[in-house]
């Protein structure tokens, strides 16, 4: 929040966390009242502060490049196209929750990232890979890292999925469901940064 007042000033700063200057931003954008919260839940107080701390120069641009991203960037097909799947895997993969992470915390390439973690899906995390790190038999991995696992620790860790894997199967992070309709998770543990509800390489 400091960051934002010494660059444009307590009202400007004010206006942006009590929802006045998104309900500016839509009305310029000449959306619907509907439209309006949709973007208003879209856009939660833990976002703006994000988007403030790291936007100090155009908050308001960062906001029309992450709508800009759930928009096109990151739509079914588009992804789809990136990253050789289908739509339908696309669309059971990332939740919605999770594009709107990819666009906030990667608005410069939100794509390189998701290709990142078909990588580690592919590759990284296979049973093969999974048991050669951790010494153990590949039955083994396939009965305690479910698809789910693997896909959460491979967003939520890009940097290095395999540590995240054996701190979490030694019980040093956990996943955590806590909206079972989008799948979305959360995950906690030490030595780990935290960034609106959810927990990102470094």
């Amino acid at each position: 929040i400091a960051k934002i007042i010494t660059c444009w000033g307590p009202k400007f700063a004010e206006k942006w966390f009590d929802g006045t200057i998104l309900s500016n931003w839509a009305a310029q954008n000449n959306m619907t009242e509907e439209e309006l919260e949709h973007w208003r839940a879209t856009f939660s107080p833990s976002t703006l502060k994000h988007l403030a701390d790291t936007n100090t120069s155009d908050p308001l641009g960062a906001l029309e490049k992450i709508k800009h991203h759930l928009e096109v960037t990151l739509t079914d097909q588009n992804i789809a196209k990136h990253l050789g799947w289908s739509r339908t895997q696309v669309s059971e993969t990332f939740s919605a929750s999770e594009r709107m992470k990819f666009a906030v915390h990667n608005r410069a390439n939100p794509i390189g990232a998701l290709k990142q973690v078909k990588d580690h899906l592919e590759m990284t995390l296979t049973d093969e890979s999974l048991a050669q790190y951790l010494g153990w038999e590949e039955a083994k991995v396939r009965q305690v890292f479910t698809a789910y696992t693997r896909k959460c620790l491979a967003i939520s860790y890009r940097n290095d999925p395999l540590s995240a894997c054996k701190a979490w199967a030694s019980g040093k992070i956990k996943i955590t469901a806590t909206n079972d309709s989008t799948r979305d998770n959360k995950l906690s543990g030490n030595g780990y940064t935290k960034l609106d509800d959810y927990m990102v390489a470094v």
